[in-house]
């Protein structure tokens, strides 16, 4: 068996099957965005839509933060 025939080749997808499935989770994200639970989440101090990462150096007991983008 050579290389060639072991290397998997990825499903291509078109741009109209791509289109369809953002448009499908921008549904999804309005779907939840509109439930009453999701609302109470949102509403709570802990809630944040914030890319910044925050972890605990354990040497020193400080914060130490990144952004992820």
């Amino acid at each position: 068996m050579s290389h060639q025939d072991t290397i998997q080749t990825q499903p291509s997808l078109t741009t109209t099957e791509i289109m369809t499935i953002i448009l499908g989770c921008e549904q999804t994200l309005r779907f939840v965005q509109a439930s009453p639970n999701y609302q109470q989440i949102e509403a709570s101090e802990k809630f944040s839509t914030s890319n910044d990462f925050w972890t605990l150096d354990k040497k020193t007991g400080s914060r130490i933060g990144v952004n992820i983008a």
